[in-house]
């Protein structure tokens, strides 16, 4: 792998939304750990991604690293002012985000818990990463989980158990809309056992629309689906 100034913020955005593979992570970690300017623009881009109302500003700073990067004079200061900077930001966006979503909270969180991945229990499966991707994941470190999630799937496309756990991920990691598609997805193949609801539901939640939240809780509860009996309980947390 190379890195250079036409591919650097493309291999970031990658690395940091877990679209790279383990083997591509692993080789990028090792060549940007030994460059203090590109661990400088990771850190703050990083802090940026997360907020999507942040992604003009995360544009306008790409090309103000670039002016840096090529200046001769020194920039170390300039750098560390902007990443500082960056993270005051996201600290306040945060803030705001928090007070204005009232009572949306993780005060649901012992009852909305996510059960375990033990998918290597099943037989006849040959992925070299399995307990690895396994023990990630049920150590809640899905964003370390969500590369090995994505190879297992390239060869095991079918998995729903699998393709459930990657939408929990990308949940936990607060793509929202990414986890919804996962979730849609597997709504559209009409599984037998609806456990995709329940964190659709959670989903939303998380994401502040209290009321879908409720629909599709008061829909679970009606067809006595997956966690059902849960329901009331997480009802009264989002009034």
């Amino acid at each position: 792998m190379k890195i250079t100034e036409d591919n650097k913020y493309e291999l970031i955005d990658s690395y940091i939304s877990g679209q790279m593979d383990y083997k591509d992570v692993q080789e990028f970690e090792s060549i940007i750990k030994n460059d203090d300017n590109l661990q400088a623009e990771l850190s703050l881009i990083k802090e940026l991604h997360e907020f999507q109302e942040f992604s003009v500003q995360e544009a306008n700073l790409k090309a103000t690293l670039n002016t840096i990067r090529n200046n001769p004079k020194p920039k170390g200061n300039v750098i560390k002012f902007l990443i500082l900077f960056a993270i005051a930001a996201c600290i306040f966006f945060l803030f705001h985000k928090t007070l204005n979503q009232g009572s949306v909270s993780d005060s649901y969180g012992p009852i909305a818990m996510v059960e375990p991945l033990e998918i290597i229990t099943k037989a006849d499966n040959n992925f070299k990463d399995l307990r690895v991707m396994q023990d990630l994941y049920n150590s809640k470190e899905y964003k370390s989980a969500y590369p090995y999630l994505l190879s297992y799937l390239q060869s095991n496309p079918g998995d729903l158990d699998v393709i459930l756990a990657k939408g929990i991920a990308l949940m936990e990691m607060q793509k929202f809309s990414d986890a919804q598609d996962v979730f849609s997805q597997i709504e559209a193949l009409n599984p037998r056992v609806k456990k995709y609801k329940w964190y659709m539901a959670i989903n939303y939640i998380k994401e502040g629309q209290k009321e879908k939240a409720k629909s599709l809780l008061n829909e679970i509860q009606a067809e006595k689906s997956y966690n059902h009996d849960k329901v009331s309980q997480l009802l009264e947390t989002i009034k």
